[in-house]
């Protein structure tokens, strides 16, 4: 800047601002703020004013502008005006909880759309990618998606994320699946005890690295109904032969797989998939050379094989109850993402959205069964593996 200051924009956790830095004097202040998430920045050429966007969790993404001291503020687009006007945005209550270590997470819970104190709504679980990504205040569609449709959505930034130090950020190293396991649990136990949360409809999701913890969450625990993983990870191994991002696991499993097998194998999902048995959505994307669809083929045939000798018992099918069903969802494209959001995560967070979509499987499977099975059957069978 003229006064030799810079200016500068930081994420605190999952809000952004704009920080004015004294060189001199070694020191820094906040100038613009508030509970929104703050991007980009572009200054004009005299250095007297700085454009960038910014959302909130009730505001879509909007270009604004100030001037370099954060003085004079304002909002030069309105792209989402008319949206805005049509639909009740949901609103999140920000909280912070400690856990392991005496650690402070942060994180949030949206209620969902018409919300009536006194009523009880299911939750949904919601994890973050990366894992060294994070949430925020911004606005964003699943959740809304997901709010719009009558469900509370739980998202937290356990340990691994930005927005909170290298330390907070790398402290996950080689223990994925430890302690930013218990945080998201721990979130779960505060959501769980409120008085307007269901803690029988409760459901997980996540993407990526929260496709992986999800797999890894129903490995753990049997406390929800429902799961959904998207562009999972289950085995770690044969993610690095088909994976574009090996660099990611060389260094928070300390190695290739070659070097350090035993941590590779110990953090994979596909190891614990025996004790599955919450009912699991996988939805995986033939184009997204991350997490390749291999990843989700390898999970569903290690589930798949526990309940399939039992659909070969028919008409005798009490055993059931011990057998989840997996339904596999290939997407042609990774961005696909209003099909995978109201099609299938949002469907299968609800009871009714399961038995649709798990009537639909069992179409085909009996396609190729050599007696086939009567419509009736398959609607008592696809009620019957909604709840198991």
């Amino acid at each position: 800047l003229a006064n030799g200051n810079i200016l500068m924009v930081a994420q605190i956790g999952g809000r952004g601002a704009f920080f004015s830095v004294d060189v001199k004097a070694g020191a820094f202040r906040e100038i613009v703020g508030g509970r929104r998430v703050i991007r980009g920045g572009s200054m004009d050429d005299a250095r007297a004013q700085m454009a960038f966007i910014a959302s909130s969790v009730t505001k879509p993404t909007e270009l604004f502008v100030m001037n370099a001291d954060g003085s004079g503020e304002r909002k030069l687009t309105d792209f989402n005006g008319t949206l805005n006007a049509e639909i009740g945005w949901a609103d999140a209550e920000r909280f912070t909880y400690k856990s392991v270590g005496n650690l402070e997470i942060e994180g949030w819970l949206m209620k969902p759309f018409g919300y009536q104190a006194g009523r009880k709504y299911p939750v949904v679980l919601y994890i973050h990618g990366g894992p060294h990504s994070q949430y925020d205040e911004g606005w964003f569609d699943e959740f809304q998606s997901l709010a719009g449709a009558g469900m509370m959505v739980l998202y937290t930034n356990p340990r691994g994320s930005s927005g909170y130090g290298a330390d907070f950020t790398y402290i996950t190293r080689g223990k994925w699946g430890g302690d930013d396991y218990l945080d998201l649990m721990k979130a779960v136990d505060i959501a769980a005890a409120r008085p307007d949360v269901d803690s029988t409809r409760m459901g997980v999701t996540g993407g990526s690295y929260g496709g992986f913890m999800t797999a890894w969450v129903t490995t753990k625990t049997n406390r929800f109904k429902a799961a959904q993983t998207d562009r999972m990870i289950s085995n770690w191994v044969s993610w690095y032969s088909v994976s574009d991002a090996q660099g990611l696991t060389e260094f928070e499993f300390y190695g290739k797989p070659w070097e350090n097998p035993a941590m590779y194998d110990t953090l994979s999902p596909i190891k614990y998939v025996a004790k599955v048995k919450t009912p699991t959505l996988m939805v995986q994307s033939e184009e997204d050379f991350r997490t390749p669809m291999p990843e989700a083929g390898d999970w569903l045939m290690q589930r798949q094989q526990r309940w399939r000798a039992v659909l070969r018992a028919q008409p005798g099918y009490e055993a059931l109850d011990e057998a989840p069903l997996v339904c596999r969802l290939s997407m042609g494209i990774p961005h696909s993402d209003q099909r995978r959001l109201e099609i299938r995560v949002r469907d299968w967070a609800s009871r009714e959205g399961r038995v649709t979509l798990i009537h639909e499987y069992l179409h085909l499977v009996f396609r190729a069964h050599p007696n086939g099975q009567d419509e009736s059957f398959i609607e008592q069978l696809a009620q019957r593996l909604a709840d198991s």
